[in-house]
């Protein structure tokens, strides 16, 4: 804490001691971390996600969300901010509204090479409904990138929801 005394305005020095917290097991001591390192720093987009996806670890998903979009709102091509915000919306919100912006969001993926993106976007297809085509997407991905856990329990639970439970299982 000397350290960070010294040189406030040096983000890393908060993410590392924040990592020292959440080490210790003392999570509100690791979001006092990064929050006074975002006094320091408040536009800092390293400490923003930091703090964004403690929140989401910890289920305080309405303070995780605020992050996110604010992050949104200076940096609307952050695309690891995209991403984040489109699977918590999804995952976590059942409401129209929260549905139809995690699509708008993840549309931006729907040609991404990057196949996390990629499954961002067939994976907020899938919870919205439009099964078939989540599932021809997830298909390609795990063609590509096939050891890959999430990619798989996505296209399982698709199958699932298309009543395709032997391939369900398979997944």
């Amino acid at each position: 804490t000397n350290l960070i005394k010294e040189n406030p305005k040096i983000p890393q020095l908060y993410v590392l001691l924040a990592s020292t917290k959440l080490a210790m097991n003392d999570n509100k001591g690791a979001i006092s971390v990064y929050q006074d390192g975002l006094k320091q720093n408040p536009e800092n987009i390293k400490l923003l996600l930091s703090l964004a996806s403690l929140y989401e670890e910890l289920g305080d998903y309405d303070s995780a969300v605020s992050i996110y979009e604010t992050l949104l709102n200076k940096n609307p091509n952050l695309d690891i901010a995209i991403n984040n915000l489109a699977v918590l919306l999804s995952d976590h919100y059942s409401s129209a509204e929260k549905l139809t912006k995690a699509i708008h969001l993840a549309e931006k993926f729907k040609d991404s090479t990057q196949p996390y993106f990629k499954d961002t976007y067939a994976w907020v297809l899938i919870k919205q409904g439009n099964v078939n085509e989540g599932i021809k997407i997830l298909n390609n991905i795990t063609v590509t990138a096939p050891n890959v856990p999430v990619f798989r329990y996505h296209l399982g639970v698709a199958y699932y929801k298309n009543g395709n439970n032997s391939s369900a299982i398979n997944e």
